[in-house]
């Protein structure tokens, strides 16, 4: 009924209809939970359970911040576990980051190379936050940069992916495909430097990461220059190509070279993309091969 009623009068009276009675009596019961500050672990399971309720998610993760570092490693226990639903895994690192301790960065970090890239983004958007709170917080080098390699592997490949696709005449650039593509590779850096952050002063990387982007050639060059004096060897390596004012042809070769790869024919990139585990990408895979 809401989405046939296209008078935004009629929307106004719909939408107070779909509001469950039942979430208000929740609503206010999480409320008391969490004003009486009660230490009961029992309450754990079923607000971690309610991180999934659009509705009821703020109130619960009031609720669970309201214990403190005690409740990290029961989070840190269900953001681990890969059989549990997918939203409220991602609805944690959130959590996590408003309790600002070293249990909630390791709980983190050890999800640094989840399967789930949704859950690996907001992972590190938590780190970034619990990074700038200003408090006395260790963040382990090795997995981190273990981290950025990865997600420069990711870069390259969709990068190359893309390459190889753009000799299609009737690939254009607004494409679903196309655009998908895009978006994997701009992420992939963009995470770049949310990783290289946690490592490094995170001010001066964010103004390399805007002075790279929107800087004049000479002011590129200076940021360039900056990072590869700053970043250790192993980063250096994978990192510098991305971020260098390189033309796409000699990033997409020196990717290669790095992650072990060559160019493909449109056939076997199609294949690649199909079975790719972003089901975004593959369904714009299938669906440029019935195009054409």
């Amino acid at each position: 009924a809401l989405a046939h009623a296209k008078d935004a009068r009629f929307q106004r009276l719909l939408i107070p209809l779909l509001y469950d009675p039942v979430l208000e009596v929740a609503d206010e019961a999480m409320e008391s939970v969490r004003k009486a500050g009660t230490s009961d672990a029992a309450f754990v399971p079923v607000l971690v359970s309610l991180l999934r309720n659009r509705h009821l998610k703020g109130r619960a993760r009031l609720a669970l911040v309201g214990y403190g570092e005690p409740v990290v490693a029961p989070l840190a226990y269900f953001m681990a576990d890969e059989a549990e639903d997918a939203w409220i895994r991602r609805h944690i690192p959130a959590t996590l980051a408003l309790i600002p301790s070293q249990a909630s960065v390791d709980a983190l970090v050890a999800r640094l190379d989840d399967p789930d890239g949704f859950l690996r983004f907001k992972v590190m958007e938590a780190l970034g936050r619990l990074r700038r709170g200003g408090l006395a917080l260790k963040f382990p080098a090795e997995p981190i940069e273990t981290s950025i390699v990865h997600e420069a592997r990711r870069f390259f490949m969709y990068l190359s992916l893309r390459q190889n696709l753009s000799g299609l005449p009737d690939l254009a650039e607004t494409s679903l495909m196309a655009s998908a593509l895009r978006q994997k590779v701009r992420r992939a850096r963009a995470r770049i430097f949310q990783l290289l952050s946690l490592v490094y002063p995170p001010d001066d990387i964010a103004a390399a990461q805007w002075t790279l982007a929107y800087g004049d050639p000479r002011s590129r060059a200076s940021a360039s220059e900056y990072l590869d004096n700053l970043l250790s060897g192993p980063i250096r390596k994978m990192v510098m190509p991305i971020v260098e004012d390189l033309p796409v042809e000699e990033k997409v070769r020196r990717g290669n070279v790095l992650i072990r790869t060559r160019p493909r024919d449109v056939e076997e990139t199609l294949l690649q993309l199909i079975n790719d585990d972003d089901q975004v990408i593959s369904a714009c895979a299938i669906d440029l091969v019935r195009q054409r």
